[in-house]
């Protein structure tokens, strides 16, 4: 499928992004559901994105899920100055109501 194609190989790491940014948040998001995902072996699926990319691939989810989480920091901050208390205080707070 990806033998001596690079923009086939570029695609399919472009379409493999895309599935980690939107399914970051599963906590059984790994190596192993990826490839089954795109029906290839991990291993092969792997070697392809670090080859095309630079990165490996269970860097690239770990890297997504942690920029993710400084976005949630940052809410967290936003949400504290605009109401006072974090959100778990806010939380505490309103659902005695």
């Amino acid at each position: 499928l990806l033998k001596g194609s690079t923009s086939t190989t570029r695609a399919l790491c472009d379409r493999v992004e895309q599935y980690i940014r939107e399914n970051y948040a599963d906590p059984d998001l790994n190596i192993s559901q990826v490839g089954q995902h795109f029906d290839m072996t991990p291993t092969y699926l792997s070697a392809q994105f670090k080859k095309e990319t630079g990165v490996a691939l269970l860097a690239y989810i770990s890297n997504v899920r942690v920029e993710a989480a400084k976005q949630l920091l940052t809410l967290i901050r936003v949400f504290k100055k605009v109401t006072g208390m974090t959100p778990g205080q806010y939380k505490a707070a309103h659902s005695e109501e």
